[in-house]
């Protein structure tokens, strides 16, 4: 009995001796598995930290480059600073050097950025008393802040063009959106509006994987994808019009949103309150009710020429169609992509609401991931 006894106890502590080292392995390994993810972050954010402190200088000598070529007189610099295509009577054609434009403002957009934010948001963050970590989220929002009331203003000097400030019932009509489609010439304004806006929402779509991540990092990243998706569709299907309905719908709400969240990075509430007020009163006008319209207007509303399927673009051009049948579901997908972002962010700004009247305190900001918990707008 006692030999079996002690034959139990050494089996016991033969195991145990054995089962120690396989756990003490597999400590070892999830120790070096967290090392590793570790590791991989530091070195992740470590670029982007890198591509945030260099992003300027590169785009500031590509802009030198260019400038310094354009002044010698070479006629291929020409392309990338002044418009391409023009006709000779005021107006402009659309080609493939277009991009050239597109890229040179990308680059002038990423250097005017961190020059604003090196020499001038910086300092006035630092005389604002703006909370050291929230300075770069200060600068971002001024910025643009800066560049939705500039573009607002440009898409409304070009609707003015186009005669809708003085024929209010344009809005309430439909199908003004494809009156005189195809645009297959563009104005002055028009068309420095369109590739402006395209080389903007490039330089949004670099700097959002700089920035340090959002709540809605997901949501701002395919915002930016069917932004630039939608600008590039009506530009080249010559679909001129509702592209910049749309985009001056949605300029405007995002002017006091910006300048709301600047504000109160900044602690001036005496401003912040009223353009946070604005923005929840003009969001669901703007961007539900005149942009729903817009899109239920171009899947639903009957136009004959818009639905037509002649199997190419040319040939819809040439039969003064705009688009095939496949073109019109690419743009209607596009359209209620962004609708759908747009129902998302209101039901964020809805609860936002109920919670602030619940609690009975100030509104948090939950798109931001800085402004979350018990930091208060």
């Amino acid at each position: 009995m006692a030999n079996t006894t002690r034959r139990r106890q050494t089996a016991a502590a033969e195991s145990t001796t054995t089962s120690t080292p396989t756990k003490n392995n597999s400590n070892t390994s999830l120790k070096k598995k967290k090392k590793k993810k570790v590791t991989r972050l530091t070195e992740h954010y470590a670029f982007l930290r890198t591509c945030e402190e260099y992003y300027g200088s590169v785009a500031r000598l590509i802009v030198a480059i260019i400038l310094g070529l354009y002044t010698y007189g070479v006629e291929e610099a020409r392309e990338y600073v002044i418009l391409p295509y023009p006709t000779g009577n005021g107006t402009y054609a659309k080609g493939i050097h277009d991009l050239k434009f597109i890229f040179f403002y990308l680059c002038v957009f990423l250097s005017i950025r961190d020059l604003l934010f090196r020499f001038v948001l910086l300092p006035l963050a630092r005389l604002t008393s703006v909370a050291e970590k929230d300075q770069i989220r200060f600068c971002e929002q001024s910025w643009l802040t800066l560049y939705f009331v500039c573009s607002f203003t440009m898409g409304a000097m070009v609707l003015e063009e186009c005669g809708f400030f003085a024929d209010p019932e344009k809005w309430a009509d439909l199908t003004v959106i494809y009156k005189g489609s195809p645009v297959l010439l563009l104005s002055l304004m028009k068309k420095s509006f369109y590739l402006l806006a395209a080389a903007f929402w490039l330089h949004c779509l670099l700097t959002v994987f700089i920035e340090e991540k959002r709540k809605d990092f997901v949501e701002m990243v395919v915002h930016h994808f069917v932004t630039l998706g939608l600008i590039s569709f009506s530009y080249l299907t010559h679909w001129t019009m509702g592209g910049i309905m749309v985009y001056v719908l949605m300029d405007f709400s995002d002017i006091f949103l910006s300048l709301a969240k600047a504000c109160r990075y900044a602690n001036i509430y005496s401003v912040g309150y009223p353009a946070f007020a604005l923005f929840v009163i003009s969001f669901p006008i703007t961007r539900l009710a005149f942009y729903g319209r817009v899109v239920w207007g171009i899947i639903f509303h009957p136009i004959p020429y818009l639905i037509a399927d002649h199997g190419s673009l040319e040939a819809c051009v040439a039969n003064g169609c705009v688009y095939s049948s496949f073109l019109h579901l690419v743009l209607d997908t596009l359209l209620v992509l962004l609708l759908i972002l747009q129902v998302r962010w209101f039901y964020m700004i809805i609860r936002l609401l109920i919670r602030s009247v619940k609690t009975g305190g100030e509104p948090e900001d939950i798109r931001e991931a800085d402004w979350l918990g018990k930091k208060t707008w």
